[in-house]
């Protein structure tokens, strides 16, 4: 967790930190994924931490610094628990092949890409560790789906705690169904006893799902349910391919290559590099804007504008007890089907400078006290609409030498509104 300085994607905060923030301190950027009678996530994730939040709160210890690690600090301790049933499944796996078991620890443990998000507070990660964890309750082998004898019944697992874990994971993150949907019905498959197998489940299942409906419904009707709208918009209505999707060969050409022993011999650069250096100019300029702020204008409402693609840097949450007040590019997908619809950030770096419309300029830019954030190259396009309306180069941040997306680039500026601009 202190090792990783970098950012990764914009769901590490705001599907979580920003999420739980809002629901303890009021204020927060929820993206369209949250609003609207039909949420697409779930709030059992952020509510975790939110409860650590409210915890914090009631003790008076909900300094900046806390408030900012305290999501990384809460992933980091899950996933050491997950590693500790990693390895209790391992032996399970390898009981009579301790090479085998020891190798996959090596592995496991020296993996850049777990090192690079495991203390990230993503979904993900979550579905992940729970994956793990429910995976020492599941039946491995047909002896213990169908104990034949004493000692096969004294090794047979009870099944339910995996059944609700799967079902909790699959809340969290949907795409969880695709493992637990799988296994399950493998289960089903060879057991013997399918009735009482089906018997034992349905509760197993319905009784995680009925309270993360009233949890999301926030014990009110109408009942929300976001699994299943989740469901509705990324497979009957292909919102999914809104946001890019990769060939069906990506995960052996791309995804199984890069965090494989295929590998082995780059993890530690790899690790270095991507918990160091790839993206972590948004963070350091986050850090250094808060900084400022608390500085010289504690108690003064600052307007943090962000002119580069949406959820580029955290918000609220990473600006704890400063009054603050962040602009960002809409990026909404178009949910109501509207003829040549184009999203804000997309007319804005087709042309930044055209963009900037009257309106425009009086939303983003003419606030009295305020910091653009924006990518070099960006800057470069419309530097004469910055300098016109008062806002001079403050700080620059080297973000990373391999830009992720086409609107992205190598350096992070941050430009802060003169004080006798007008």
């Amino acid at each position: 967790m202190l090792f990783n300085e970098t950012w990764f994607v914009p769901d590490e905060y705001f599907q979580c930190t920003e999420v739980a923030y809002g629901m303890v301190y009021g204020k927060a950027h929820l993206s369209w994924e949250w609003q609207g009678s039909e949420p697409l996530r779930s709030v059992l994730h952020p509510l975790v931490v939110a409860l650590f939040y409210k915890i914090y709160q009631f003790l008076g210890a909900d300094s900046t610094l806390a408030v900012r690690l305290l999501p990384n600090m809460i992933h980091s301790f899950l996933f050491t628990i997950s590693d500790l049933f990693y390895i209790k499944l391992c032996n399970r796996i390898f009981f009579a092949n301790p090479r085998g078991k020891a190798f996959t620890l090596i592995l496991y443990g020296t993996n850049w890409f777990l090192i690079y998000c495991s203390s990230r507070p993503m979904g993900n990660c979550v579905e992940l560790c729970l994956t793990i964890i429910g995976l020492n309750w599941y039946p491995l082998y047909l002896d213990e789906i169908n104990p034949k004898t004493e000692s096969d019944k004294r090794r047979q697992k009870n099944f339910v705690p995996y059944i609700v874990i799967g079902a909790i994971s699959i809340l969290i993150r949907p795409t969880a169904a695709l493992i637990w949907g799988v296994l399950g019905l493998r289960h089903l498959y060879q057991s013997k006893n399918k009735i009482k197998l089906i018997l034992t489940a349905i509760p197993s299942l319905l009784i995680p799902i009925f309270i993360s409906i009233l949890m999301d419904s926030n014990f009110q009707t109408p009942l929300k349910f976001p699994l299943l709208s989740f469901a509705k918009f990324n497979f009957f209505s292909g919102g999914s391919a809104h946001f890019g999707v990769h060939p069906w060969y990506w995960y052996f050409v791309d995804g199984l290559f890069l965090t494989s022993t295929g590998t082995y011999f780059l993890a530690t650069v790899a690790a270095f590099f991507f918990c160091r250096i790839h993206q972590r100019g948004t963070l350091d300029a986050a850090k250094d804007i808060a900084k400022d702020i608390s500085t010289k204008n504690p108690n003064t409402v600052t307007h943090i504008v962000h002119l580069m693609p949406c959820y580029s840097m955290p918000q609220y949450a990473y600006f704890h007890k400063l009054k603050v007040r962040h602009h960002m590019l809409d990026c909404t997908p178009n949910l109501k089907h509207e003829k040549n619809y184009e999203e804000e950030s997309e007319i804005f770096h087709q042309d930044p400078v055209k963009f900037f419309i009257p309106s425009r300029t009086g939303k983003y830019l003419m606030h009295k006290h305020a910091y653009v954030v924006i990518y070099k190259k960006t800057y470069q396009r419309m530097a004469s609409v910055l300098k016109d309306t008062g806002y001079r180069v403050w700080r620059t941040y080297q973000h990373t030498p391999v830009p992720a997306s086409e609107n992205q680039d190598t350096v992070v500026l941050v430009l802060k509104r003169s004080a006798d601009a007008t």
